[in-house]
């Protein structure tokens, strides 16, 4: 049973100092928000780490919310394609790869930022085996790549861009 003192406390105020709403965020042993964003979407992005059980050791903690504190991210787990990119990090051209692809339907890659801001779409036209993908336009940073196909989404993978 997780203790409520041992959760994220996440809480909004008012200009002039009334609480608008609070959460207690975490169902592990222990959870530790260290930093916390406003997101492009008016939500919230809070940085930390959790200790699963007594006996693990501690790992990183990412919680994505909306404007009202509620919990929110990716709406369902991907089973899909494993994608990944190589290289990977990369400095300007990266190829976008989706491993045993059969079809060969126009896919969408879309590169978001760690705020949720989409940076980035690319239209392909032909299958991902080895489909080069130029981001020399893009700052140094985190991306989360979001492959969609048929209005379906079939692979996601992290892209770390640097000089």
């Amino acid at each position: 049973n997780t203790s409520d003192s041992n959760k994220v406390y996440l809480a909004k105020y008012s200009g002039s100092g009334a609480m608008s709403w609070q959460k207690k965020i975490g169902d592990y042993k222990n959870s530790y928000g260290f930093s916390i964003n406003s997101t492009a979407d008016n939500g919230y992005i809070i940085c930390g780490q959790v200790q699963q059980t007594t006996t693990s050791g501690q790992h990183g903690l990412l919680i994505k919310t909306d404007a009202n504190g509620n919990l929110t991210g990716i709406p369902k787990h991907v089973t899909g394609q494993p994608c990944y990119f190589y290289p990977n990090p990369v400095n300007d051209i990266t190829t976008c790869s989706l491993l045993n692809i059969s079809n060969c339907s126009p896919v969408i890659i879309r590169l978001y930022d760690l705020f949720g801001r989409e940076v980035k779409t690319i239209q392909a036209t032909q299958a991902l085996k080895g489909y080069t993908l130029v981001v020399a336009d893009l700052p140094d940073g985190i991306y989360l790549a979001v492959i969609e196909s048929d209005g379906q989404t079939i692979g996601r993978a992290k892209l770390v861009k640097h000089q």
